[in-house]
């Protein structure tokens, strides 16, 4: 059953479900991350820009001296006191702000640098000021990356959360999906087996199951009505057939020739038996034969007999049977016993010598093998046997 759940096409449309489902919920949060943190980010990017570049001008106008006590401005009024400024020497040596050393920070790209301090994450910008000094300006972004990986977090939890609900959910709508579709294949494999009576179940719900369903037992029902047509044409042809057997049976009792009396009487009773399978095939008797114990083994070589002893064929070649004595298999025996038949009897009319041969059951199977030396069936023709 798991086997058949994971192999079904309702399984594999959640799948597919559940990947379209995540890469929603992917697409949905990278616009909310773009839309919100995105945003945040790109805003504190373009303070920093701006101040640095603001004290970058301050300085080229009013030197050093007006620089440093605009950068103590800055720091003092800063009551979040999230900005942080450092103005260095040459040898990056702290000349005033409020970074007490260097802090020696790593490249984020696009000139953007980060480092830590007591703790926490600052983002900064570097601006070499004209004859060697060097300013750094940033800003506390711990927060922001506090909440980017709470965001990211959640992101990964929401995704795991819908790729598990979408397969569960549906592996119960597969399951209940597979149950309905397992019904009608054991409905129609009983069907096959000869329970020519039964039809689809049909839930009532309209959908498109139990559409294919009602489709089914429509048809169901006009082959019957056409079976029906076939039968009712063989009783006809059979019961008008009864009347001109008869009357040739009684000249046949009249031969003087015992010889082709034998043979008269031989075939009429081929022809009674042609005529009473079709009978039956009418009352549905080979369709609906209860299977029972058949001696293969002694019915082959009855059959063989009485085919070589009915054959009009003269000189035909000789046909022997390979295969125990005695076997008995579970069929139905008039539809068994007319396949053999018309084996054996093809085998002696056309092919010349024949071999019967019967194989003991292999993997579940009774192989019966008719060969014969004649002719065979044209290539081309092949394809036709069985239509």
């Amino acid at each position: 059953m798991r086997r058949a759940l994971l192999r079904s096409t309702g399984f594999r449309l959640t799948l597919a479900y559940a990947g379209f489902s995540a890469l929603s919920i992917t697409l949905l949060m990278g616009f909310v991350y773009w839309f919100s943190i995105g945003y945040l980010e790109r805003q504190s990017d373009e303070t920093i820009a701006s101040d640095i570049a603001g004290l970058a001008e301050h300085y080229r106008r009013h030197g050093l001296q007006e620089l440093g006590r605009v950068i103590a401005d800055r720091i003092e009024n800063d009551r979040s006191r999230r900005s942080y400024y450092l103005f260095t020497d040459l040898r990056l040596r702290p000349l005033m702000g409020n970074i007490p050393v260097w802090p020696n920070p790593r490249e984020v790209g696009d000139g953007w640098l980060e480092f830590e301090l007591d703790g926490t994450i600052v983002r900064a910008r570097m601006y070499q000021v004209r004859g060697g000094f060097g300013l750094l300006v940033g800003r506390d972004v711990q927060e922001l990356v506090q909440f980017t990986r709470l965001f990211q977090r959640a992101l990964l939890i929401g995704l795991g959360a819908t790729l598990a609900l979408s397969l569960l959910g549906g592996a119960l709508l597969s399951a209940r999906l597979l149950r309905r579709v397992d019904a009608i294949n054991r409905t129609a494999r009983r069907i096959t087996e000869g329970e020519l009576g039964l039809r689809m179940p049909v839930r009532g719900r309209d959908d498109e199951i139990d559409e294919l369903a009602q489709h089914l037992n429509d048809m169901l029902a006009r082959i019957d009505v056409l079976i029906g047509s076939v039968r009712n044409v063989g009783d006809n042809i059979a019961h008008d057939l009864r009347t001109p057997l008869t009357r040739l049976r009684l000249r046949a009792e009249f031969m003087e020739d015992e010889d082709q009396r034998a043979r008269m009487i031989a075939d009429l009773d081929e022809l009674e038996a042609m005529v009473n399978a079709t009978l039956a095939f009418g009352r549905d008797a080979t369709l609906a034969e209860p299977a029972g114990p058949v001696d293969l083994g002694a019915q082959v070589p009855t059959v063989i007999t009485e085919a070589a002893d009915a054959r009009m064929a003269p000189g035909a070649g000789a046909i022997e049977y390979l295969g125990p004595a005695h076997f008995t298999v579970l069929a139905r025996p008039v539809a068994l016993k007319r396949a053999i038949t018309n084996l054996v009897s093809n085998a002696l009319n056309y092919g010349g010598n024949a071999r019967v041969e019967l194989v003991p059951p292999q993997d579940g199977q009774v192989l019966l093998h008719v060969d014969d030396d004649g002719p065979g069936i044209p290539p081309e023709d092949l394809e036709r046997v069985f239509l």
